[in-house]
C-alpha cells in the first residue's frame, strides 16, 4: 500500500523534536535499513560530500554499491543496521525519464545487497515515484523527505498549517481576493 502524507513533518506543539525522534526511532527499530539519498552537488563536491557522510553518521564504502558501520543518527539510531546508496549512484536533481528504469533498478540491486526490510527515501519529487515503484513491488519503502534535516538539527521544523498559506490570492477575513 502507497500512503502520501505529511507523517514526516512534526506536529504542532505535540512533540518535542527529540520526542518526535524517538517515534522515528521507533518505526525503524530493528530493521535493515536502505536510505536512499543522493548529495546535493549545487554544494559543490566537497560541501557535498561532507553532507552525505553527516547523514550517513559518517559511514564508509563497504562495497561498490553500499556506505555503512556509521553511528546511527534519528530516525535510524534503534536500526539493526543502516546503509545508504553509494553518493554517486543517483543524481540529485533532474533524473531523466529514459534514466530512470537504471536509477530504479540501481536501488532495487542496493537493497537486495543490504537485505534491507525497509528503504527510506530522501530525493525529493523522485522520493515519491521511487516509494510508489517500491510500494508496487511489496517492498517496504517510507519517503522521510526533509525528516533527517529536522531530526538532526539542520532545517527548523516546517509548519505545514501556517496562515501564510491562506494570504493569497483569497483573503479569509473578508473571503474576498487578497
Amino acid at each position: 500500500t502507497y500512503c502520501f502524507g505529511l507523517a514526516t513533518y512534526r506536529p504542532k506543539a505535540t512533540y518535542s523534536i527529540e520526542e518526535f525522534a524517538n517515534v522515528w526511532d521507533d518505526i525503524f527499530a530493528d530493521k535493515r535499513v536502505l536510505l536512499v539519498n543522493p548529495p546535493d552537488w549545487r554544494l559543490g563536491e566537497e560541501k557535498a560530500l561532507e553532507q552525505f557522510r553527516q547523514r550517513c553518521g559518517g559511514c564508509r564504502k563497504i562495497s561498490p554499491m553500499l556506505y555503512g558501520e556509521g553511528e546511527l543518527l534519528p530516525p535510524f539510531r534503534r536500526a539493526k543496521q543502516l546503509f545508504m546508496i553509494h553518493p554517486n549512484a543517483l543524481p540529485f536533481q533532474a533524473a531523466v525519464g529514459q534514466e530512470w528504469p537504471h536509477h530504479f533498478v540501481g536501488v532495487r540491486t542496493a537493497a537486495a545487497e543490504a537485505k534491507a526490510n525497509v528503504i527510506a527515501v530522501a530525493w525529493g519529487p523522485f522520493g515519491d515515484i521511487l516509494v510508489a515503484e517500491l510500494a508496487c513491488l511489496s517492498l517496504q519503502a517510507i519517503d522521510v523527505g526533509n525528516l533527517l534535516d529536522i531530526l538532526n538539527g539542520y532545517e527548523k521544523d516546517v509548519d505545514v498549517d501556517s496562515a501564510n498559506l491562506y494570504d493569497s490570492p483569497r483573503n479569509l477575513t473578508t473571503g474576498g481576493a487578497g
